[in-house]
């Protein structure tokens, strides 16, 4: 089978009611120890995920259930095998086998029957006899076909180009190799050097900084750097990103104001910031909510701010329902007060359909088209 393939058998799996998320809400953590416990006495463990994995395992089991769980309060065929792609070809070049997944939703569909009562338990199960029917092919699929980030990313292989590269594509990947070797302070004199230069503050952001973030995702994935290497690289491009905002303000301000939050942790928060800045280069005022404001509060800003524009990011597909139901609750609450939405990230990147499941009035994709798409709004 084809990913597309998989897609299209995917889209026929019947889908159990969303009210069950609901039951599940706050089982996730729950359900992952239990699966912990059962697979960490299994015999063979060492042969299933490879040699001192065992952190790995328990992380990949945390974010197994949230994903599933996320899964049956909005599903997206599409998502689903992009997503489900991404992790195997992930865990497979730390060391995991396919073995270890033919041993592991067995566990994990015992848990869930534990957690849920019996009428729930056989809508849910739908998706998970899904999953363990076409493991092995999803392997297959997976070894064969480049995950998004391999997809998108400008820089892939750069690291390891036969062919000297240039332009910005040179300082991308100057940029990014100074900081695999933890310097810094020169990665991002490097990059404020061609600003002072006259190099331009979008082409900074889009040609140099996306793609050298979408190489950290594509080298974390093939195991060719470990998480705290990414993390290291990501909070150093945010501290770049800080000595770039001057630039980003201009004297012209045309009065609109765009308020922005990241459903998602403070180290998935650069793709917004990255649009915020965008949005003042363009003599727009800008409000950063960041990652960890709640519901409440940020209806309260909306308020208080009256944006014309709000932006939402969500960085994988568990923040999906969060989105939509934000929406629905800033639609219901402010009426016709309501600002324009517009939703991005990862999963609306992978599925741009998705924007209008979730209710928003637009996607963007990267900092450009998202503010595109707001001047398209504003002005309609």
């Amino acid at each position: 089978m084809s990913r597309e393939s998989l897609i299209k058998s995917a889209d026929n799996i019947i889908q159990s009611s969303p009210l069950i998320a609901q039951s599940l809400e706050g089982l996730a953590e729950v359900m992952a120890n239990d699966l912990n416990s059962r697979m960490i006495n299994k015999t063979n463990l060492e042969e299933l995920i490879g040699k001192n994995n065992i952190p790995l395992m328990v992380t990949n089991h945390d974010k197994f259930f949230a994903y599933f769980n996320s899964l049956i309060s909005l599903y997206d065929p599409v998502t689903f095998i992009e997503t489900i792609i991404w992790a195997l070809r992930s865990y497979i070049s730390k060391g995991f086998v396919p073995a270890y997944w033919q041993t592991m939703i067995p566990e994990a569909v015992k848990v869930v029957q534990k957690h849920l009562p019996e009428d729930q338990f056989r809508q849910v199960r739908n998706i998970y006899d899904w999953f363990q029917n076409n493991i092995l092919e999803l392997v297959r699929v997976s070894k064969n076909t480049p995950s998004f980030y391999e997809e998108v990313g400008t820089l892939n292989g750069i690291l390891e180009d036969k062919n000297p590269p240039s332009g910005t594509r040179l300082l991308a990947h100057n940029y990014l190799t100074l900081l695999l070797e933890g310097q810094r302070k020169e990665a991002i004199t490097t990059i404020l050097e061609h600003v002072k230069s006259g190099l331009p503050l979008k082409e900074v952001y889009l040609d140099v900084l996306q793609p050298a973030m979408y190489e950290v995702g594509r080298l974390w994935q093939t195991g060719k750097i470990d998480i705290a290497t990414g993390h290291y690289i990501t909070a150093s491009t945010q501290l770049a990103m800080a000595h770039l905002f001057p630039h980003a303000i201009t004297e012209k301000r045309g009065g609109k104001v765009m308020l922005g939050s990241s459903l998602g942790s403070e180290l998935h928060e650069l793709g917004l910031r990255m649009v915020c800045d965008f949005f003042e280069y363009e003599g727009w005022n800008t409000y950063f909510m960041g990652a960890t404001s709640s519901d409440k509060s940020f209806i309260k800003a909306i308020k208080e701010k009256r944006p014309d524009i709000v932006c939402l990011s969500v960085t994988m597909q568990v923040g999906v329902p969060h989105a939509r139901d934000l929406i629905k609750t800033l639609r219901a609450q402010l009426a016709s007060d309501c600002p324009n939405i517009i939703v991005g990230g990862l999963p609306f990147s992978i599925n741009p359909k998705l924007a209008q499941i979730v209710g928003a009035d637009a996607v963007g994709t990267n900092a450009q088209e998202t503010i595109e798409q707001a001047t398209i709004l504003v002005t309609s």
